[in-house]
């Protein structure tokens, strides 16, 4: 006789891992059926890697200021450029946090502390189009290149400066030596701006330059400032400001080099 059960529990409850058991005389044995056989080395796999990193997620902790410490070197919406006076604020090591990224998306007391590069050569500022993980910016066009900075970066010499490094060299393919800090970013008109702060940074490179499509970067390229600012309503709010606000500046940064 032929009786069938099914696993209760774990993953094997999820995806209906059945199995046959068959009587003989005083000994039973429990057989797996051939949906077992798939279960075991299609989906566990996929979930395992799914759990880990749903886990690095979850533990990848990021630097981060309280909202109140932040603004008592004053409260702004949008951009600004007195940048000396939160960057004063970061030198405080009691001021530094440390916190889980997932928890603090949605934790609105503190500030995720977000470097924002801007790429500049010989006149023209690098634009692509979001197509990353973050479903809240997809599709937008971008003048900047942020990301979150670690505990691991702000243990190495240049502090958040390694994070904004590491990010221009896994998203763009591009080494960097120096920067200049020339403003910072708060928009607490949307939740992605609810959760982080940015302080937006000028980077020269060189004519010979190019830039690489990683993961989450479509359409890469270098664009006249003239072009870029065209359909300013297309880009994300920070790229937008900068591009509002900053004109001069990478106008500046922009220009090619008379080098007769």
């Amino acid at each position: 006789m032929v009786r069938r059960r099914h696993l209760a529990g774990g993953f094997s409850a999820c995806f209906n891992v059945s199995y046959c058991q068959v009587r003989g005389g005083e000994n039973e044995k429990w057989q797996s059926d051939g949906g077992f056989l798939f279960d075991f080395f299609v989906i566990f796999p996929f979930l395992s890697l799914w759990s880990a990193l749903n886990l690095f997620m979850s533990e990848e902790k990021v630097l981060c200021l309280k909202r109140g410490t932040l603004f008592s070197a004053g409260e702004f919406q949008g951009l600004s450029l007195n940048v000396g006076r939160y960057l004063a604020l970061l030198d405080d090591p009691r001021n530094r946090y440390f916190l889980p990224r997932l928890e603090v998306e949605e934790n609105f007391a503190f500030k995720q502390w977000i470097p924002y590069a801007l790429i500049c050569k010989e006149g023209k500022v690098l634009r692509y189009q979001r197509s990353g993980e973050e479903s809240r910016l997809r599709g937008m066009f971008s003048i900047g290149i942020g990301g979150h900075v670690t505990e691991r970066d702000c243990a190495q010499k240049a502090g958040y400066l390694a994070g904004l490094a590491r990010e221009v060299r896994e998203e763009m393919g591009l080494e960097i030596a120096t920067s200049s800090a020339v403003a910072v970013l708060n928009d607490d008109s949307t939740e992605v701006g609810k959760a982080h702060f940015g302080v937006v940074h000028i980077l020269q490179v060189p004519e010979s330059a190019a830039v690489e499509s990683r993961s989450g970067i479509s359409s890469p390229e270098f664009i006249s400032l003239p072009d870029a600012v065209q359909n300013l309503d297309h880009y994300e709010t920070w790229s937008r400001l900068c591009l509002e606000e900053l004109f001069q500046k990478l106008q500046m940064q922009t220009e090619p080099k008379n080098t007769s």
